[in-house]
């Protein structure tokens, strides 16, 4: 079992994890990466209704210059609907439709991605069991040899509708079985992805409540916590106060993350600190550790979104972080901005030596 970010891209594989972790993302990521070492240009079908005349033309007239990607859900995939039936010379012939024409181009690179291939009826698996084991659909219509075949699924206990794989296809491919990403990994990808565009409040409560980050259904009618929803999440609650929910805010954070982590995440967002209790650390640092777990993860939070000189009136807590709690320091650093981060640090070295000697001790211990 490997973490989804931990994915090679290889041919003729199906990934197996619970949904919502990543899979799409990191193939489509490894895709482009792969694309880019090649000197190719990426072009992604999924989006498109049709590829228009003058991209294809370009792709049959210099195939060599491309690296295509496409997502099909098996689900959509019907054995009828993926050639059409036309009259040529008075004979009748089927042609394949446009994006799959496009990866047949000889010379042509890409991935063709089928993702939730256990859920595919038994006429669907054996249309994907051409796909994956000959490369081939139809009436013959054969992939580039440069094409790979990718897929994904479920596993059978996170959904009813999913179907065990049929014998012959787990023999001819290598079934991969993913992890979600850390939550620290999905972090990085929200900064990388949607870079000032999300709520970091999301990540601090993840830190606390690690447990939350992936769960089952607790029912077959209600949401439930994954990376993908609290990427939603996190994008929804940017520039929202947390303190100050309102009832439309807390029923979409129950319609995405499920009622009882709602119900966690509200409490944990709606902690009393106010400004007696900053004034009572900045003056006595102890204070902070008196404060239960989530009162501190919240502080930490709050602190983060002051200036660099209002952040050094508690230099002192910081030291103490860095002896006691210094994966709480390392957290407080991450969720602040960027650029304030930078002004943070190269504002006051001096003061903030020690703190970074111990806090790069840690982190060469733990490693």
């Amino acid at each position: 079992m490997v973490r989804v970010t931990e994915i090679k891209l290889v041919d003729r594989m199906i990934l197996i994890g619970a949904p919502g972790i990543g899979k799409t993302q990191i193939i489509k990521r490894l895709a482009e990466e792969e694309a880019r070492n090649l000197k190719k240009n990426f072009v992604d079908l999924t989006e498109m209704t049709i590829i228009p005349d003058d991209l294809l033309g370009s792709i049959r007239s210099r195939p060599e210059d491309y690296y295509l990607f496409l997502r099909v859900p098996s689900t959509h995939i019907q054995p009828d609907e993926i050639s059409a039936l036309a009259v040529r010379d008075g004979f009748a012939d089927l042609l394949p439709f446009r994006k799959l024409y496009a990866f047949t181009i000889p010379g042509v690179h890409g991935v063709l991605f089928v993702d939730e291939l256990p859920n595919a009826t038994d006429e669907q698996m054996t249309l994907l069991f051409s796909f994956l084991d000959e490369k081939e659909f139809s009436w013959g219509f054969k992939l580039s040899k440069n094409v790979k075949v990718v897929a994904a699924g479920n596993p059978v206990d996170w959904s009813r509708v999913v179907n065990v794989l049929p014998e012959p296809l787990r023999s001819k491919i290598s079934i991969i079985t993913v992890e979600p990403p850390t939550i620290d990994e999905w972090a990085e990808f929200m900064d990388r992805t949607y870079p000032n565009q999300w709520n970091k409040i999301v990540y601090v409560y993840l830190k606390f409540s690690q447990g939350d980050f992936v769960r089952k259904p607790e029912s077959d009618t209600e949401a439930y916590p994954c990376p993908r929803s609290w990427t939603r999440l996190a994008l929804y609650l940017n520039g929202v106060d947390g303190a100050r929910l309102s009832p439309f805010d807390e029923e979409y954070i129950r319609g995405t993350v499920g009622s009882s982590v709602a119900t966690k995440f509200y409490s944990f967002v709606k902690e009393n600190i106010d400004e007696k209790d900053f004034k009572r650390v900045q003056e006595n640092p102890e204070v902070f550790f008196n404060f239960n777990v989530g009162k501190q993860f919240l502080f930490l939070y709050l602190l983060s979104k002051n200036s660099p000189s209002e952040i050094m009136r508690y230099a002192r807590l910081l030291e103490l972080l860095s002896d006691r709690a210094p994966d709480m320091l390392i957290l407080f650093f991450k969720i602040m901005d960027r650029g304030k981060r930078i002004e943070l640090i190269n504002g006051n070295k001096d003061k903030l030596m020690k703190v970074f000697e111990k806090v790069v001790d840690y982190i060469k211990d733990a490693v």
